[in-house]
This record gives structure tokens, sequence and C-alpha cells, in this order.
């Protein structure tokens, strides 16, 4: 599916892509063996920034509903739309972060400067990262030969509060470091004031800047994800308020 039009110097393309994945991936909601993705291309002149974006089922979102929530807003965009007019024309969420991530990268190809340097940003250095393990049986577990290595268990929204209470020690005792999103984001508020033994991470609970104030009682840290803020500019304000 393409999707191109001109106006004004400016042309924006559309697609939706679909990349088969090594292995069958499984989390607590479900399974998936491939990745089905959007991708924005905004072209000025001799430059094209490009951005993609994986519409998240959890959210109502699907490939043909952000298709069309990108190209709702095409006019705009053909029109010299810039990275803070995104905030106000879309809402956090898929469809956004397609089009500011291509802003971003067709800013620093017209520019002939860095993403990190136009967002007064210091170089990034190599960090650690985490890999994510498929769920499946215990036997594929690796906690027994990789004791060195720091785990996180991510329930997925999963668990209910009294779980959380009964597994949490034990994943202390076992080495765990963080335990991501272990209730629904619509039933976390008996975390505040809970003394976890592993601490928590808000996932799902946290899209934007504005969700903090709620959830600062409850959790001690959080997974940014563009696909949920909606661009790296709103990713960069999220990570500033939080710090």
């Amino acid at each position: 599916m393409v999707r191109q039009r001109k106006v004004s110097g400016v042309r924006l393309h559309i697609a939706d892509e679909r990349w088969p994945l090594a292995s069958e991936f499984r989390i607590a909601r479900g399974a998936k063996t491939e990745a089905h993705v959007v991708t924005a291309a905004i072209t000025q002149g001799a430059f094209t920034g490009r951005g993609e974006c994986v519409p998240y089922t959890r959210y109502g979102e699907t490939v043909d509903g952000v298709v069309g929530a990108i190209e709702s807003i095409r006019s705009d965009i053909e029109q010299g739309a810039k990275r803070q007019d995104l905030l106000r024309l879309l809402k956090p969420g898929a469809a956004r972060n397609a089009l500011d991530c291509a802003l971003w990268d067709l800013e620093a190809k017209q520019n002939a400067r860095r993403a990190w340097d136009i967002a007064g940003l210091p170089e990034p250095q190599p960090a650690e990262t985490a890999f994510t393990i498929s769920l499946g049986e215990p036997k594929t577990a690796i906690h027994t030969v990789r004791s060195d290595t720091t785990f996180i268990v991510d329930p997925n929204e999963a668990w209910s509060f009294d779980q959380l209470k009964i597994y949490a020690p034990e994943l202390k005792r076992l080495g765990v470091k963080l335990i991501e999103q272990p209730l629904p984001a619509n039933a976390d508020a008996s975390l505040e004031g809970y003394d976890s033994p592993v601490p928590l991470c808000a996932d799902e609970s946290v899209h934007t800047a504005s969700d903090l104030p709620r959830l600062a009682a409850k959790y001690s840290a959080i997974n940014i994800k563009l696909d949920k803020t909606g661009g790296l500019t709103a990713a960069l304000a999220l990570a500033r308020e939080a710090q």
C-alpha cells in the first residue's frame, strides 16, 4: 500500500511493510511472527527524512488506522508543519511517532547535523540494554547458566496486586532487579504506598510527561517508547520531566 502526493515542494510518502521475525515472539498477551510497520518519508528538495512506527493493538491501533491518521494531516506536512506542530495535530501514538522521527531525520540531513546535536544533547555513548526473552517453558530459562546477568521480569499487565505481593519477594531472592508493569494500567492504584522489594517500572501506565504526577508514588522507573510518546520530541520531554 503506497500513497504519495506533492504539494508546495514537500512530499509525504506513506507505506506499510511486513518483516518476518526469525522466530516467534511471545508475551503474556499473545504471540507474533512478523513486524507490520508503517513508514513515513518526508522529502524536501534533495533530502528525505524517514521514520517508522509499529501500530500497537494494546492501544487500539491498527495499520489502516495509523495510515489514515498520517494521511489526515498530509496537507499540514506538505505545507511545512514542524515537530512542535505535530503535538497539536496528532495525539500521542504510532502515527505521530513516524512523522516526528521523519522530521528529525529531515532536519538533521538538511543542516548536516546529528540529531543529538539538534536536541542539545551530548553524543551518545555505548550503554547496556535489555534483550527480551520470549515467553516459554521454564526449561528454556537461562538464569541457572548465567547467574551473572541482570534480570528484568515483565508481566505485561498480567498480574493482580495479590500475585505481585507473593512473587516480588521470591523474585528478589532470585536476583531480579526490576519488575515492569505488573498490574493493568487502569488498575495500578494499589501500588501507591506499596514498598516493593524489587523496584517497579511503568510501561503501559506511562505515555507522556502529563502522566508522571499520578505515577510518582507507584513506580521507581519508566519505560519510554517512541510509539507511546508519539515521537522523539515528546520522548525527550518525558525523560526530562521524569529525571
